[in-house]
């Protein structure tokens, strides 16, 4: 049952859930059946509300599939229901060790991205032509948020107060991701405080999403916190520079490569849009640099030889609670 339509949102009203959990629930007898059919030596999957369900019916398949869960939500653990822990920043990796789980059962290896094989042109003419297409000023300069469009997590109501400290003329605020009920209030809001020709915000299909990048000048998120932040290196691949709140997450995605400040305070992010004006310039040098940590770090040129052999460790280690023979961490050479 589809998150997106009539019958899974009126279950999760009824249970208190939302339709995005119910969509998983009913997903269950589909890819038990597919268990069944494939037998498969290793389950991936991300979708919490899935993962323990699937654990308490394993016997039911007569599979002896490890159950590998994908922490990127991310969760704290423990996680009795799973194997094995794909882990996608040290972070939460270390939360759990700490929290007494065993060290092999966690593997860590970070998102892949399909980064362009080539340096992005970022000269002003190619922005300009970005803009063109999409139907914006060309001579504007552009801040990029790319997230859900609300308050809450990615806190585009902060970035669009921070904006709205910058003396005139100021930037347009482009906002691009996900919207719902509480979004008009965000859009609104800003536009009050900008003006309505100073904000953009919309939902767009996945493939309109590089050409806002391409058109940006930088890229903005206003989250305190994320489980990896994945916009980080659609932006880094881009070539566009990045703000970043400092905390540890954040660092280890954008490395040396992002622009780090207090977004918990008023001014946090303002302070450093006005200290580092000169990136909404050209930067060819800086550009490529991006690209090339987000293309070597995280491209799948580099990270598919390590999913490899994350995948083999966890086909050949012990189920939660067998015996350990061999430790398949030290395979993978964590």
């Amino acid at each position: 049952m589809s998150r997106t339509g009539r019958i899974a949102p009126a279950i999760g009203r009824l249970l208190g859930r939302d339709g995005y959990a119910i969509e998983q629930i009913s997903s269950i007898p589909s890819v038990l059946a597919k268990i069944r059919r494939f037998k498969p030596k290793v389950v991936f999957s991300s979708e919490a509300n899935l993962a323990p369900r699937l654990n308490a019916l394993r016997m039911v398949t007569g599979v002896p599939y490890r159950f590998m869960y994908s922490n990127g939500a991310p969760m704290r653990g423990p996680f009795p229901w799973a194997d094995y822990v794909h882990q996608v920043t040290p972070t939460y990796r270390d939360i759990a060790l700490m929290d007494g789980d065993d060290e092999f059962r966690h593997i860590l290896v970070p998102y892949g991205f399909s980064v362009p094989a080539e340096a992005p042109d970022r000269s002003v003419e190619s922005r300009r032509a970005a803009r063109r297409s999409l139907g914006l000023a060309e001579d504007r300069k552009i801040i990029l948020s790319v997230g859900w469009i609300a308050q809450q997590h990615k806190r585009m109501g902060y970035v669009a107060d921070e904006v709205a400290r910058l003396p005139e003329p100021r930037p347009l605020l482009a906002m691009i991701g996900a919207m719902d009920e509480g979004s008009a209030a965000i859009v609104s809001d800003a536009s009050e405080k900008l003006g309505a020709d100073s904000v953009v915000a919309r939902s767009v299909p996945p493939s309109e999403v590089p050409i806002w990048y391409a058109a940006a000048d930088v890229f903005v998120l206003g989250s305190l916190a994320e489980g990896f932040g994945r916009v980080y290196i659609e932006a880094l691949g881009a070539g566009v520079p990045v703000f970043c709140h400092d905390y540890p997450v954040g660092r280890f995605v954008n490395g040396s490569h992002a622009v780090y400040g207090d977004f918990s305070v008023p001014g946090g992010l303002a302070s450093l849009l006005a200290e580092y004006a000169h990136l909404f310039g050209e930067d060819v040098e800086g550009d490529r640099r991006r690209w090339s940590y987000a293309r070597e770090t995280f491209g799948w040129s580099a990270l598919v030889p390590k999913y490899r052999a994350m995948f083999r460790a966890a086909a050949e280690g012990p189920l939660r609670g067998a015996s350990q023979s061999t430790d398949p961490g030290s395979r993978f050479g964590k």
